[in-house]
């Protein structure tokens, strides 16, 4: 999947996406001022996650780099928020 400039929002307050097997995105972010908010990645079909640094120093908007291939994010914050992969 080609996941160049993909975006939307938060149908409820986790969302997982699958991006394919073995996508390198560039960045992947979420605009939420949850205080739960997070950024999950799996590269085991979804099987496993975890959170991998973010940057934090834009208010209300986090983002992290994602080097390797992954299969799936999974985005953690309020209904109505809104997330990117680039």
């Amino acid at each position: 999947m080609n996941t160049s400039g993909l975006a939307g929002t938060l149908s409820g307050s986790v969302v997982t996406l699958s991006v394919g097997s073995g996508t390198t995105p560039f960045s992947v972010s979420l605009n939420s001022t949850a205080a739960g908010r997070k950024i999950e990645v799996s590269v085991d079909g979804g099987v496993v996650y975890f959170q991998p640094t973010v940057d934090q120093s834009q208010a209300g908007q986090i983002v992290t780099a994602v080097l390797a291939p992954i299969t799936h994010v999974k985005f953690t914050g309020n209904p109505g928020d809104s997330w990117r992969i680039l």
